[in-house]
């Protein structure tokens, strides 16, 4: 069973604070937010319930895992959904992806995130495009489900318009000053711009899903950067990834361009 929090009236000097509430951990008390008495509490398991329902009505076998954090402040659920792999190439091929958070601390309103898995190296990789559901009493309530269930349809249109985008950036070259370029422009941290660089390096006919992938195996596999930061790092990437691929193929791959 996940973590439970519950509400408790806030007191100053004995006197009880009026239009304000506590959200507290069920097992022992502890505090996680002072919020409004307008603020909706949504329990980490309601909503991991209310997500196995939808993604099972929705999608054929969908792989679910979640993880708590923050003292179980934090919800992270991970959907994948193996029926609807794409083959980017040889060998090579990506899982879409659902990243759902939820928070007792107020830190996020119910998130929903789209992305992808890629098989071959284990790597995550997220969208920019999120819904945030505004947990208020006026926004939520009985409907919540349904709230939840539109929101996974229009990600999951996203998502797989986004993919078919990117499949395009198997076949985009480029110069390695050209993806030296890419990758200085996305805002991640030096470090995961030097692997990449360094990884660039060894192979001799560069594409945009290269520098792609190798930022996303930096991200997922070797930052020490909290599941959010992650998150706001691999969007980030794909966001520049996107817009790169946008651009007219004119990048030859020759090493010594300028």
């Amino acid at each position: 069973m996940l973590t439970r929090a519950v509400e408790k009236p806030v007191f100053v000097d004995g006197k009880k604070v009026e239009g304000f509430k506590a959200i507290c951990r069920e097992s022992d008390g502890y505090v996680y937010a002072i919020v409004s008495t307008n603020y909706a509490l949504i329990q980490h398991q309601d909503l991991l319930n209310i997500v196995n329902k939808v993604m099972t009505e929705i999608f054929e076998n969908p792989k679910i895992e979640y993880e708590e954090y923050n003292n179980g402040a934090r919800l992270f659920i991970k959907v994948l959904l193996p029926s609807k792999i794409v083959q980017i190439r040889d060998n090579d091929a990506i899982i879409p992806a659902f990243y759902i958070q939820n928070s007792y601390d107020k830190s996020t309103g119910i998130k929903i995130i789209g992305g992808f898995y890629r098989v071959l190296c284990k790597n995550l990789a997220a969208f920019h495009k999120e819904f945030e559901l505004r947990t208020s009493k006026r926004h939520i309530g009985k409907d919540l489900p349904e709230r939840v269930k539109w929101s996974i349809e229009e990600m999951a249109t996203s998502i797989f318009r986004s993919i078919e985008l990117l499949k395009a950036s198997a076949e985009k070259k480029l110069s390695l000053v050209r993806a030296a370029q890419i990758i200085d422009a996305v805002k991640i941290p030096e470090k995961c711009k030097d692997y990449i660089i360094e990884k660039l390096l060894e192979i001799k006919k560069l594409t945009l899903w290269d520098v792609f992938n190798y930022g996303t195996e930096y991200i997922t596999h070797k930052s020490n950067a909290s599941i959010d930061r992650k998150i706001s790092m691999l969007q980030e990437l794909s966001r520049i990834i996107l817009l790169a691929n946008s651009e007219p193929n004119t990048q030859t791959n020759s090493r010594n361009q300028t």
